[in-house]
């Protein structure tokens, strides 16, 4: 299914619920927010990658929409088959694991859980006011570098959406076998 604009107020809460989601996972044990499973990391790293990849793509999202209000954003590039496809992986129904994140998105060993919960709220409203004030033929053609690649690939402004979304759906799914292992009852879509 092809993202468009008219989709982003539906996916710009769909983010919203998946942060929402991914908090209220990580508050039903405080005191696991340091612990992970043997080797992995932590529920608060998890939590706190989520919002730092959030916010490593807002910053591209703001500068994409200065370049459009500035007449300078080109047209969005082409994409091989290899990057359709994998686009149509991270946007699809399920994210897969084993990624590597860029140096940016790697989280402390430690982290205050209330300054991680801010980060997440502070990608999510970056990303609501970046695109806020454009309309839905600015916000169809905003896109800008993947920032997560070396390859040069990119997103769309309703993909990124949707991957942000996918992305803290699969941290959370990842919190609760943090939680299950511990004994501790969680359940994650």
């Amino acid at each position: 299914m092809k993202l468009t604009a008219d989709q982003i107020p539906a996916l710009l809460d769909d983010f919203g619920a998946a942060n929402a989601e991914l908090k209220a996972l990580a508050l039903q044990a405080p005191s696991h927010w340091n612990r992970g499973l043997p080797g992995k990391w932590t529920l608060g790293q998890h939590v706190d990658h989520v919002g730092l990849m959030e916010g490593l793509s807002a910053a591209r999202v703001e500068e994409a929409v200065e370049l459009l209000r500035e007449g300078r954003l080109p047209p969005r590039p082409g994409r091989g088959l290899l990057q359709k496809w994998f686009v149509a992986l991270i946007t699809g129904s399920r994210f897969p694991r084993g990624g590597s994140p860029p140096a940016e998105g790697r989280p402390l060993a430690t982290r205050d859980r209330d300054a991680v919960f801010a980060r997440l709220d502070d990608g999510l409203r970056r990303h609501r006011e970046a695109t806020g004030g454009l309309s839905r033929d600015e916000q169809e053609r905003v896109w800008f570098w993947n920032p997560y690649t070396k390859f040069r690939w990119h997103y769309s402004l309703p993909e990124i959406l949707r991957v942000h979304a996918n992305h803290a759906r699969h941290h959370l799914r990842q919190c609760a076998e943090i939680l299950v292992a511990a004994g501790i009852a969680a359940v994650a879509k």
